[in-house]
């Protein structure tokens, strides 16, 4: 259907295709036209208001990907699966010719097209990993101008393009937007990195001065906190399935994965340092320690290791949840579907110590306060507890509606932080659990937030799972 955006009155109906519509587009000068590109190989033109059918072109021979109108209104192209694209008038549809003549426009499906503001050249991008600009002097046989190489690999086809004023930019399969430079094609001059997946873990580096940031289909990126750029991890042995746990010690980077793996990478350079270590069941969480110590909790096993060597293997007979080690090295918790297992920690075995079940449920998150003297937790019943040590002492909060799904303290250790399924993150003061401050909607109403850390005592990053995005909160007191 065809609406007024400010009013919603119908202005006509889009009919004529026998399948998908792909894209369409609209000229914005008199008189108005829209042409619509669809998966049964053709472009439809309407004429209107009201906007009725006109007629089919047939020029394709697969599916046309995109149809943009230039902004004077006078032609409009097509872009196919087939890597041809076509010129229209732009008010009676008939066609004009075809870009890069005698051969097709591009070797690979055009996916998306953008003209220049003064209608005079169009930029296209493709499926064979290039963007390319066309002049339009000549509707008959325009030639290609400038030829954008975007790389060799899969991820470098080029899925979108956008003419901005003097700012050509393009989007790669990857999810990298590309700055083209015209005077330098064969390198962006600016690449804008991110995730295109949901984000599941979030780890600070000790300084505080750059993050990492794992997604659901293992790709791991190291921010920096101050300019918003990123990079990937360098080496060739990567995560092959979602990162469950991110954890920084004396420089060194842990990361666990559902594909049943440990592996271990410098921080500074952002580079895999060994062989991925091979788990016997699914990890949960893993906590680090000086001297190369790290704890795994997997599904049926909890595994001490040392530089990502195992040297301690503990089979267990609940379902592990989470893990943390006590700041002096002298004792390891464990959530469980069954409460928290404590176990003493004597260089590199464990050896049970008690078991604290009368209050606590399925604890999936623990983190020790930097101080030593809090241990936060997480439960099944999206409750927040807070233990002191010292005194045994309790402090319950109920500030989320909806699983928790990551605790962190402030460096002071005076206060924590929480982010939950429902998509808020929570401010508690660690002595008094009824003073918070609730962020509602952090990340977006229906985006969990999957990792929260403190750059400095009033001040947090988040991640979010389905947005994919990092955000700096300032927190006042």
């Amino acid at each position: 259907a065809v609406f007024l955006w400010d009013s919603g009155s119908s202005v006509g109906e889009i009919s004529g295709m026998c399948k998908s519509i792909n894209g369409c587009d609209y000229k914005q000068t008199r008189p108005f036209r829209i042409a619509a590109a669809s998966e049964d190989y053709s472009v439809t033109f309407f004429e209107g208001p009201p906007f009725e059918y006109k007629t089919t072109i047939d020029e394709h021979t697969n599916f046309v990907n995109t149809v943009r109108y230039a902004p004077d209104g006078s032609v409009f192209i097509s872009g196919g699966a087939d890597g041809r694209a076509f010129i229209f008038d732009g008010k009676t549809g008939e066609r004009l010719g075809e870009l890069g003549l005698p051969r097709t426009a591009h070797r690979g499906a055009i996916n998306a097209i953008s003209f220049s503001p003064d209608s005079k050249e169009v930029l296209t991008a493709s499926a064979d990993k290039t963007c390319k600009i066309f002049n339009l002097d000549s509707y008959e046989n325009p030639q290609c101008v400038v030829v954008f190489p975007m790389g060799r690999n899969l991820e470098d086809m080029q899925v979108g393009c956008l003419w901005q004023v003097d700012y050509l930019i393009s989007v790669s399969l990857s999810g990298h937007i590309n700055y083209l430079d015209r005077d330098n094609p064969s390198q962006p001059s600016r690449i804008i990195k991110g995730h295109n997946k949901a984000i599941t873990a979030l780890a600070l580096t000790e300084d505080r001065s750059s993050a990492f940031t794992g997604n659901i289909e293992g790709q791991i990126l190291k921010w920096d906190i101050n300019n918003g750029q990123c990079e990937e991890m360098k080496g060739d042995w990567g995560h092959l399935n979602e990162i469950q746990d991110l954890q920084i010690k004396d420089g060194v980077l842990t990361s666990i994965s559902l594909d049943e793996t440990l592996r271990l990478a410098t921080v500074e350079s952002a580079e895999y340092n060994s062989d991925p270590m091979v788990l016997e069941s699914q990890p949960r969480k893993v906590s680090v320690g000086p001297e190369g110590l790290s704890v795994v909790a997997c599904l049926k096993q909890v595994y001490v290791l040392r530089d990502g060597e195992k040297v301690f293997t503990l089979k267990v007979d609940y379902e592990t949840l989470s893990v943390a080690i006590h700041p002096r090295l002298t004792e390891v918790y464990v959530g469980t579907d069954r409460g928290i297992r404590v176990y003493n920690l004597d260089g590199d075995t464990l050896s049970e110590s008690e078991t604290m079940s009368k209050y606590f449920f399925g604890e999936h998150v623990l983190n020790f306060s930097p101080n030593g003297e809090y241990l936060a937790s997480a439960d099944n019943k999206n409750q927040v507890r807070i233990l002191k040590l010292d005194s045994g002492n309790e402090y319950l909060g109920k500030g989320h509606s909806a699983k928790v799904n990551t605790i962190a303290w402030a460096p002071d250790s005076s206060r924590l932080a929480t982010g939950s399924v429902d998509a808020s993150i929570v401010i508690w003061n660690s002595e008094d659990l009824g003073d918070s401050i609730t962020i509602r909607g952090a990340h977006g109403p229906r985006t969990d937030i999957t990792g929260v850390a403190w750059l400095d005592d009033n001040t947090l990053i988040s991640v979010g799972r389905q947005d994919c995005c990092i955000k700096k909160w300032k927190i006042h007191t």
